[in-house]
């Protein structure tokens, strides 16, 4: 996917610099100052660092790659190549080529500036989550229309998902923090949910289930014994079970059970009876199904179903 920053869909009013840019300038490195907010936001690859410092010492510093001052309110602020800047320092050289830029807002600055990093390189992962914060906090992505986080995927190139998994870990402190220190996105976000995932786990509660197999001696009630005798289910109750109303709600709830084994027995066999029966008659599949006698298969329709004179003989007459 071809970088291409879009960083403000509503009027089409992009951030660009304005007329008051001033190309291949000069400035002293001690005029000029580090806005805390630009500093946090991109991060400086020691290395790169390393080597571009010790090229400067010995080729001075490429007029081709000035660093960018957006100079407001009296502040010569370094809004873009602090590494260049620090290379600089390194190699200690007096002036360096810059940009110089007259913004209105920090807005708008910086719209300029994430549009420089995002279409020069890719974001390193600490640089991605502080870009999504500082992107979902800011007023010119929350008036534009449409999701959130996919305004925030076009604006800096990148697929819905990640960007979805960065706003969510900028949410998790410890996630952050992972991020913060060189894990991915991706895995910071696959070990938050895993995690959370867990704790839901451990803070469902526990069934509890007694062991009625267990002696008296060691405290646990007899166990229940069903008596089938005479077909029904009623339960005999050991030592252990004194409570009156215990052993009501048992035998209800057995009673219920019954009932509700015997009702489904006896609605089967209505409607397999009835339905053999209009086959016998000559009625075909549709002739049944569109039985007004069959509004639907709700227990009222079904227990209130009676079969007409004959139905019954007729079906028994197939036995033999």
């Amino acid at each position: 996917m071809a970088k291409q920053l879009l960083i403000n869909k509503a009027n089409g009013n992009a951030a660009v610099a304005n007329s008051n840019l001033k190309l291949s300038k000069s400035i002293l490195i001690s005029e000029i100052e580090l806005h805390p907010e630009f500093q946090k936001l991109f991060e400086i690859n020691e290395n790169l660092l390393e080597r571009i410092a010790n090229s400067m010492k010995e080729n001075g510093f490429d007029n081709s790659q000035p660093v960018h001052i957006w100079s407001h309110e009296g502040h010569k602020w370094l809004v873009d190549g602090f590494t260049r800047y620090n290379a600089a320092l390194k190699a200690e050289l007096k002036t360096i080529p810059y940009y110089e830029h007259s913004f209105e807002t920090f807005d708008e600055c910086y719209r300029y500036v994430l549009s420089l990093q995002v279409n020069r390189r890719n974001l390193e992962p600490a640089e991605l989550l502080k870009n999504v914060e500082r992107l979902m906090g800011s007023d010119y992505v929350q008036n534009l229309p449409g999701k959130t986080a996919e305004n925030i995927a076009e604006i800096l190139g990148m697929g819905k998902t990640t960007v979805k998994q960065a706003i969510a870990v900028s949410k998790d402190e410890e996630a952050s923090a992972k991020v913060e220190s060189g894990m991915s996105v991706k895995q910071a976000y696959t070990e938050m949910k895993a995690k959370e995932k867990a704790a839901k786990k451990e803070a469902e509660p526990e069934e509890d289930f007694e062991d009625f197999t267990e002696s008296e001696s060691e405290g646990y009630p007899a166990p229940i014994s069903i008596n089938h005798s005479d077909g029904k289910e009623r339960p005999e109750f050991g030592p252990g079970y004194e409570d009156a109303t215990d052993k009501l709600l048992i035998e209800k709830n057995i009673q219920v059970e019954a009932a509700s084994k015997e009702g489904f027995a006896k609605g089967a066999y209505l409607m397999f009876t009835f339905v053999l029966a209009e086959i016998l008659n000559g009625k075909t599949a549709k002739d049944i199904y569109n039985d007004p006698r069959f509004s639907d298969f709700s227990p009222s329709v079904i227990s209130n179903l009676e079969l007409p004179d004959g139905y019954e003989d007729q079906v028994l007459q197939l036995q033999d």
